[in-house]
């Protein structure tokens, strides 16, 4: 009995082990064994669903990253990368199908195929424009070969003038007695390995001692009824727009009120209670799932039911309701939003979608404050990071803005005025300031693994010796 239960209690430490050794692969060797899954940052529950699919002992399964992993590098420096892609080599070397949604340049590059989508996003995208391996894509001419093709360029090393926002001696999780300085009216990244202490030197930092916003991809708290243009605040101007156009009351064109379906009262759907399969929902069939009733779709202006307005685009709705919905839309043009359209509810955006339309709002109401952001390249193709970088300048130039951004995207962090690289590991191997200064100088350096991405993703390696 004895020589059995040490076999068994041997083939459950063999097969723990093998699942730490995974955990230690995709990074997340910092973390204790006890560590609550409800406190894990979305990056770091992403890479433990990953590890857990190399766990698996099944073979010939299709692993679609679609909804399971989609975006797996979210949330991670470059170095942590390293991890992600031997899981995914070895999910393939298994015999299995592995399938990836994501942008980040080191991904695409390791994959056997590569389907790009597109040519643009929302209605003018849903097309294959390429399909093949990564050295035609970079030939290809699509947006993301062009894109892949040129890395970008590293700023100039630029003189704060406005002088800096003191971090003193931040004491919180792993960062032990921290020091930084943020120059004014600047872009700073904050930078270094998953788990450094980037987010603790800014929220128990930055944020204790100084005034700031900031815009993170969490939900949006609203009633599941909220779309873009309530959560910007120009609905009730569309429905007056509507009222005055047609003669009828404002609360006709409200699917929360008189306007609403009388079937679904206003959700567009109806659920139904079948016993034994439990409830089901499906469309409504009285409104279509417009939301609205007969009489509200009855009314036009400019041609258009308020259920076909709410249909269009940001960049359409500028185009045909300038006067009403004109400063909303240019902020979600601003903010590369420009093709969702202008009803779609707030809980089907991603959470890159939720903090540029965070940053959006802010614009339309006008913005003093120091910014923060929170890997706000998230979900981005690289085209839509220049589209990002242009944006903060120009709001540095003409707001007079002090910009934080927390980011791993390295054509982002080459852009930077100043750089903020944390570390040199995680959890408690982390929590240190390695560096400030700008990109420039920090490559010189070469002695992070922030600077050492940086120089081998753009080409050249500077001479170690020559220092910030």
């Amino acid at each position: 009995m004895w020589p059995t239960c040490r076999n068994q209690t041997e083939t459950i430490l063999q097969d723990l082990r093998r699942k730490i050794a995974n955990l230690i692969t995709i990074g997340l060797g910092y973390l204790s064994l006890e560590r609550g899954t409800s406190t894990l940052s979305g990056g770091e529950g992403q890479r433990l669903k990953i590890a857990n699919c190399l766990n698996s002992p099944l073979n010939d399964l299709l692993y679609i990253f679609l909804y399971i992993f989609d975006e797996p590098s979210v949330g991670l420096h470059p170095r942590d990368l390293t991890g992600i892609t031997k899981i995914f080599k070895g999910l393939r070397d298994k015999g299995n199908t592995v399938v990836i949604v994501d942008h980040d340049p080191e991904l695409i590059a390791i994959a056997d195929r590569i389907v790009d989508m597109g040519p643009g996003a929302g209605k003018e995208g849903g097309r294959i424009v390429f399909e093949g391996s990564y050295q035609s894509l970079l030939e290809s001419g699509t947006a993301t070969g062009r894109a892949l093709s040129d890395p970008g360029t590293v700023n100039e090393p630029a003189v704060p003038s406005q002088g800096f926002y003191a971090i003193d001696k931040v004491i919180a999780h792993n960062v032990r007695e921290a020091h930084a300085k943020i120059p004014r009216h600047m872009l700073t990244v904050v930078t270094g390995v998953a788990g450094s202490g980037k987010s603790t030197l800014n929220k128990e930092g930055f944020m204790a001692q100084h005034d700031a916003i900031l815009l993170d991809q969490k939900p949006i708290k609203a009633s599941g009824r909220s779309n873009l243009l309530t959560y910007l605040g120009v609905f009730d101007q569309l429905r007056k727009a509507f009222a005055k156009a047609t003669g009828r009351s404002p609360s006709l064109f409200s699917y929360n009120a008189v306007g609403a379906c009388p079937v679904c009262r206003g959700k567009g759907f109806v659920t139904l209670d079948i016993a034994y399969m439990g409830d089901t929902s499906t469309v409504c069939e009285s409104c279509h799932g417009t939301r609205y009733s007969v009489q509200a779709l009855s009314a036009r202006y400019r041609g258009l039911s308020i259920a076909q307005v709410l249909k269009l685009s940001a960049d359409e709705a500028m185009h045909q309701y300038r006067e009403v919905l004109g400063p909303a839309m240019k902020a979600l043009k601003d903010v590369g939003l420009s093709y969702l359209s202008v009803g779609q509810a707030l809980d089907t955006l991603s959470g890159g979608e939720l903090q540029r339309l965070k940053l959006a709002k802010l614009l339309k109401e006008g913005i003093r404050e120091t910014l923060i952001l929170d890997e706000p390249t998230s979900g981005l193709h690289e085209y839509d990071i220049l589209q990002q970088i242009a944006l903060l300048r120009k709001l540095i130039a003409s707001k007079g803005l002090t910009i934080i951004a927390i980011e791993h995207n390295l054509r982002f962090i080459g852009q930077a005025g100043w750089v903020i690289d944390m570390g040199p590991g995680a959890g408690s191997a982390g929590g240190k300031v390695l560096f400030e200064g700008a990109p420039l100088a920090l490559m010189h350096r070469n002695d992070t693994p922030t600077a050492r991405d940086l120089n081998a993703y753009f080409g050249f390696i500077k001479d170690a010796a020559v220092q910030s």
